[in-house]
């Protein structure tokens, strides 16, 4: 299974369950099985971050007629939940952001420290955390300069040691990421 296919197993299993995760107390939400097919075992739980990256991906994506109205719908149910529940949907993004933002200090220390540079697979899935940061800042109405700080800490390091060098995802969605943005999706290991 491709990465854009685990984006649309994951966005039709986590759309039916985004309100009821919205109202519960859990960061990680176990996603169940509705969609009558499995979800790709590293897509398992449902984050606001892990949401607004699987969105941000497949609308990139040049889809069928038929699959793009699909995805206009199920990003039409994400916006009405969104406004429905907007103090729940900021208050998620704000207790995701520390997690995410250790994950994503831990894949900058090894790439940095690490003598043998790891696979250009095992980065582009690591990188995912700084994209999933980028998308959680604009949902939190005030973000912590702690994090704010931190993260820019961490991106001088990264782009301080390692050169852009061509994009990490599929070439079909490079269009909706450019460098100017996403810098970190165009660093290799």
């Amino acid at each position: 299974m491709n990465a854009l296919d685990k984006d649309w197993a994951f966005l039709q299993a986590a759309v039916p369950e985004l309100e009821d995760y919205l109202l519960s107390p859990v960061l990680f939400w176990p996603l169940n099985l509705r969609i009558g097919h499995p979800i790709p075992e590293d897509l398992t739980r449902l984050t606001l971050g892990n949401l607004l990256l699987a969105q941000a991906r497949l609308k990139a994506f040049p889809w069928s007629e038929t699959q793009q109205a699909t995805l206009t719908n199920l990003s039409q149910e994400i916006q009405q939940v969104r406004e429905r529940w907007r103090a729940n949907w900021q208050k998620k993004a704000a207790q995701e952001i520390p997690s995410r933002l250790n994950l994503w200090k831990q894949a900058v220390e090894e790439i940095l420290e690490t003598p043998a540079p790891s696979s250009k697979t095992a980065w582009a899935y690591q990188v995912r955390h700084r994209a999933i940061l980028h998308f959680l800042f604009y949902e939190v109405s005030e973000t912590s300069s702690l994090y704010v700080a931190s993260l820019a800490t961490l991106d001088q390091r990264l782009r301080s040691a390692r050169p852009l060098n061509g994009f990490l995802w599929e070439p079909e969605i490079q269009a909706a990421f450019p460098p100017e943005t996403f810098w970190f999706l165009y660093i290799s290991p």
